[in-house]
């Protein structure tokens, strides 16, 4: 990793040194005193993300003040080191006062959805253990359903990750996600189950494709075959170029399609 180093030369201008750590894995800030180590500090305080849980907290926290009390790592070190071993981690900001106080500010990566029962994806393409999100975040991230075959699928968050940040925050609270592979997934309204949408996993997600969705779901319900007392399920795949071919049932069932 490439580091950029900013030192200020006067202790007169700037009580503190500052160092700037960038690179391709993490950014981070750091500002030391100018002995260059933090393991003179009488005291350590933390401000956490209020999306880590306590139990993420204390593992962190842990870490930290070992590295700092028994290693007297220079802070390029010891943030590389703390973001090896908690790879949930965006940022670290560690700073030391007068009063020979250290303060670690943590920031982790955006959680984007719910895996399986156990598990949840950040914006970094990396899966972590659900308890490591507060109670709070748990509750309003979205789940996404993945088919049982792909639960052991270690290349399932890297490819996941990418069409749910093309989908968006709004889309994903409008539909259930439902990750069948790469090549289908299906997105369910959630405010009429009865109808869902048919997309590819791989390719960035055209808008238009919502608009002409909303058209084929409004012919539906003009021909009164939305919210039918059997509860019809109708699906519009969208895989197909020009078209959106609407099906009701199972595929392979004779229940019928339409395009449009």
């Amino acid at each position: 990793m490439r580091y950029s180093y900013i030192l200020a030369r006067h202790r007169r201008a700037l009580k503190r040194t500052c160092l700037v750590v960038a690179g391709a894995a993490a950014c981070a800030v750091v500002v030391w005193q100018l002995d260059h180590h933090l393991s003179y500090a009488r005291s350590y305080s933390f401000v956490f993300d209020k999306r880590l849980s306590p139990q993420a907290q204390r593992s962190v926290a842990s870490t930290v003040e070992h590295l700092i009390r028994t290693k007297k790592m220079p802070p390029a070190q010891l943030i590389e080191h703390v973001h090896g071993t908690f790879e949930f981690i965006k940022k670290v900001a560690i700073f030391t006062i007068p009063s020979r106080r250290a303060i670690a500010k943590v920031i982790m990566h955006k959680p984007l959805c719910l895996l399986g029962e156990s598990e949840a994806l950040l914006s970094n393409g990396m899966s972590i253990d659900r308890n490591l999100l507060a109670e709070q975040i748990v509750a309003i991230t979205p789940h996404v359903n993945v088919r049982d075959w792909f639960a052991g699928d270690e290349t399932l968050p890297s490819k996941l990750s990418p069409f749910l940040k093309t989908l968006g925050p709004e889309k994903m609270k409008e539909f259930l996600v439902s990750w069948r592979g790469e090549h289908e997934v299906l997105l369910t309204d959630r405010q009429d189950p009865t109808f869902s949408i048919l997309v590819e996993g791989q390719k960035n997600i055209d808008k238009e494709i919502f608009t002409k969705c909303t058209t084929v779901k409004a012919l539906l319900a003009t021909r009164g075959l939305l919210n039918t007392p059997t509860k019809r399920q109708w699906t519009a795949d969208t895989r197909f170029k020009n078209q959106v071919i609407v099906f009701t049932g199972k595929r392979g069932e004779d229940h019928g399609s339409r395009s449009f």
